[in-house]
């Protein structure tokens, strides 16, 4: 299961703009053992669409090194399909517990056939649990219909509405609420969990509220 409180880590980089490997995966292990149900490598909030698929590899198995049984969901943003069946193609190998995958949004707008088509081609290649990323500011809206009835385990959203993210409930599509802001009411109206940003400063708080809410304490969780 992919539900909980994840946190979208941050990619630390050298002066040269160089990824620092070594203190990002001291950042991973800060997250974990502050009791973080899981972490999620480049990702926005980690430059994802900045780094190389060399570079994505080599964090992935720099995380793997200390994640310490939390879970381990990397992020894809990219425009390239054949980067991100790499990246796929390498990742079943590993003992990742899932991969989150953001259409490409180089062309806007799209359409729902193309981008339904697009996530059975990543779940065909995937053996690992796939997230949709909807984040329509950055790339393309996805709508509850096109992810209904693929073998996907369910979406993240960054849309910032809570309507959003009732819809996909109301589809039946497990979700993850990628605002911070939401999280509550998002877990209150059955959400599985949150990819909260801010988690990466205040990962035990943060995790507080998840776990206040999952047993229903929601008025404890909102202060």
């Amino acid at each position: 299961m992919l539900d909980g409180l994840l946190v979208p880590m941050f990619t630390a980089f050298n002066s040269d703009e160089s990824v620092a490997f070594d203190e990002t995966a001291s950042h991973a292990e800060w997250l974990v053992k502050a009791g973080v149900n899981g972490l999620v490598p480049f990702g926005t909030f980690g430059e994802g669409a900045s780094l190389s698929l060399s570079e994505k590899i080599k964090l992935t198995d720099a995380v793997l090194r200390v994640s310490q049984g939390a879970k381990v969901v990397p992020s894809l943003i990219c425009n390239s399909f054949g980067e991100i069946a790499e990246y796929l193609e390498y990742a079943n190998a590993t003992k990742i517990d899932g991969v989150m995958v953001m259409p490409p949004g180089y062309f806007r707008p799209g359409d729902d056939l193309s981008l339904r088509k697009f996530f059975e081609r990543v779940t065909e290649i995937s053996s690992k649990p796939v997230i949709a990323y909807n984040f329509p500011a950055m790339s393309l809206t996805i709508a509850p219909k096109v992810l209904s009835g693929l073998k996907i385990w369910g979406v993240k959203d960054s849309s910032g509405s809570i309507e959003s993210a009732k819809a996909y409930l109301d589809s039946n599509i497990k979700l993850l609420i990628g605002s911070d802001v939401l999280l509550v009411d998002a877990m209150t109206w059955g959400a599985a969990g949150g990819i909260c940003g801010i988690a990466n400063f205040f990962p035990r708080k943060m995790q507080l509220i998840h776990d206040l809410c999952k047993i229903g304490k929601i008025d404890e969780a909102k202060s």
